[in-house]
């Protein structure tokens, strides 16, 4: 027997890139990568991390990267790589 799904918009970004969140095993938050400025605090649009509390749809920003990512620091998203 086939299970229902439920799918469920996360973000509404006009702009910007916002990578696949992974849910957590109890499905209560949601992690995701995105250069969009859902929250009016990542004007420079670069890649941050955010989580979501799935049951009020509130989201959080994690991260707060005011540089752009170069080509010598070719990482972004979950992996956080470091770069000096």
């Amino acid at each position: 027997m086939a299970h229902a799904q439920t799918i469920t918009q996360l973000t509404d970004a006009r702009t910007g890139v916002s990578a696949p969140a992974s849910l957590s095993a109890n499905g209560l938050t949601a992690v995701f990568t995105s250069a969009s400025d859902p929250l009016g605090t990542n004007a420079d649009h670069s890649f941050e991390l955010y989580k979501l509390n799935v049951a009020t749809n509130a989201p959080t920003q994690l991260t707060s990267d005011r540089a752009a990512p170069s080509s010598e620091c070719p990482g972004v998203g979950t992996e956080f790589l470091a770069c000096d």
